[in-house]
């Protein structure tokens, strides 16, 4: 059996690695699992993820997912039987809780004990709350899991059929202006539309953003880094 050398996380610094947990399933877990295959290890492989679905890509959430122009086989990054293929345990719906190292033995949220020789970090980063008054309010969403995602689908597909049609719209246009930037840039301007098209008294505000053009999407966004968030959000 392969061994693994120069990586942290090992209990005894001269021990052939039979098991390595990756704690993450993004980019870079899977990457990694893949990676560890390629180079000739042999031994088994643990994967660990918090959401209960295949790993998949992120940037197409806000943009190709949430317009409706990929379903969800297409964001993930690689198919079931490739991981069968690489022997790779995916757990999913768990994340990890503690890790006992000197014992060598990941402890899950289930309860569920996992040994290791190797164990890698793979969590990625997570997204930061609006530290803004009203940012707890029910039309306040966030945008960075494949359930936000679906969650703003769903509460599109719940408005009204007469607001409906001009929300996505509106949100569309939205979400074209920044095709090609970050998840993050977006995220505000998303946030303070859907608060808006929730109020039945402000389908009017929705449908003059459906019919806006291009530079009148560009003004709003200039405007809402002008005047803040939280007046916005006062505003609508």
């Amino acid at each position: 059996m392969r061994s693994i050398t120069n990586m942290s996380g090992l209990r005894r610094p001269n021990a052939v690695t039979q098991r390595v947990v990756i704690v993450g399933a993004g980019h870079a877990g899977v990457q990694l699992s893949a990676s560890l295959r390629d180079a000739g290890f042999d031994g088994d492989i643990t994967m660990v993820g918090d959401e209960a679905v295949l790993p998949y890509q992120r940037p197409p959430l806000s943009k190709a997912y949430l317009l409706g122009k990929q379903d969800v086989g297409g964001l993930y990054l690689k198919s079931p039987e490739v991981y069968k293929e690489l022997r790779v345990d995916y757990i999913a719906g768990d994340r990890v809780r503690s890790v006992e190292r000197s014992d060598g033995v990941a402890v899950l949220q289930s309860g569920k004990r996992l040994r290791y020789d190797r164990i890698v970090l793979a969590t990625g980063g997570r997204r930061i709350g609006l530290p803004v008054p009203g940012a707890h309010l029910d039309g306040v969403v966030g945008l960075r899991s494949f359930a936000d995602a679906s969650d703003i689908k769903e509460r599109l597909a719940a408005l009204p059929e007469n607001r409906r049609e001009f929300a996505e719209k509106a949100i569309k246009k939205i979400l074209d202006r920044f095709y090609q930037e970050p998840a993050e840039k977006i995220e505000p301007y998303i946030y303070v539309l859907l608060e808006a098209i929730e109020r039945s008294d402000y389908g009017v505000v929705v449908q003059h953003l459906a019919e806006a053009k291009r530079k009148d999407i560009a003004a709003l966004a200039d405007a809402l880094d002008e005047f803040g968030l939280a007046d916005m959000a006062h505003l609508v």
